[in-house]
């Protein structure tokens, strides 16, 4: 019986994470793709802004909008690696190392994921303010 309340609950846990990911993949994805399209945006758009203040104000809204994609990126290289390692770890047997110990002590780190989603809100609102305020 204690066998498999146990298996319940780390089935629960898995289940909690594996959804925690997907929205976390699809926050990335998005992130990602409206970055992009917000560079494509600002070149589409030639008649928004006067040549006086164009190389300086594109020059900002391409590089926010390429500090929120490199956050997203960034971060989805070191969670794409933590969770290989734990992966190796567990399939190898090889849970009982220190090196795995703190694999998974990182993993934990969610602050991680909000810096990351802070700095690329924060930049899309900043480039997003100034396209706004530049074609109005």
């Amino acid at each position: 019986m204690i066998d498999n309340e146990k298996n319940k609950q780390t089935n629960g846990q898995n289940g909690f994470f594996e959804q925690y990911w997907r929205y976390a993949s699809s926050l990335r994805d998005w992130l990602v793709v409206y970055g992009v399209g917000g560079i494509v945006l600002v070149f589409k758009e030639d008649a928004l802004f006067d040549n006086a203040g164009r190389d300086n104000l594109v020059s900002v809204i391409i590089g926010s909008f390429l500090i929120a994609v490199a956050a997203q990126i960034v971060m989805a290289f070191i969670r794409k690696w933590i969770h290989w390692f734990i992966y190796y770890g567990q399939a190898e047997n090889r849970t009982e190392t220190r090196w795995y110990d703190h694999i998974v002590h990182l993993s934990k780190w969610v602050w991680l994921d909000i810096v990351a989603d802070i700095v690329s809100l924060t930049a899309f609102a900043v480039a997003g303010f100034l396209f706004v305020t530049a074609s109005s």
